[in-house]
């Protein structure tokens, strides 16, 4: 199927009488877009703050009331599994992979800095 570029449909959309474009159009547009400042901080370091924050607040909450005995018991007893976990060689071997593949892939490719895009005035 052939296609013609241009038919009557596009010939009498393209004679229609457009209005002018409101004052400042393409200025706020690229205001709100090319020339935007970059946030400070981004919404998930704000999250991630904050329930840091709240974390030590209950952490230091449960200490002072002694609530926190409890915890302390199940992490000293859990320590020692941890620690036997980590170094067993079936464990260490996935996670030495796991570092070669990541360094492998970080170096195969370089990031580039977000460029602004040149906007002819």
């Amino acid at each position: 199927m052939m296609h013609e570029p241009y038919d009557d449909l596009d010939l009498a959309i393209a004679a229609l009488p457009l209005e002018a474009a409101p004052a400042g159009l393409r200025a706020s547009i690229l205001q709100r877009t090319v020339y935007r400042n970059d946030a400070p901080v981004w919404t998930w370091d704000i999250v991630l703050l904050g329930a840091c924050f709240a974390m030590l607040v209950w952490a230091t909450l449960a200490i002072l009331t002694g609530a926190a005995a409890p915890i302390l018991h199940t992490i000293n007893s859990l320590v020692p599994v941890a620690l036997a976990q980590l170094t067993n060689l079936t464990t260490l071997s996935w996670i030495a992979t796991g570092m070669v593949l990541a360094f492998f892939l970080a170096s195969g490719t370089t990031p580039q800095p977000p460029q602004r895009i040149a906007t002819r005035r």
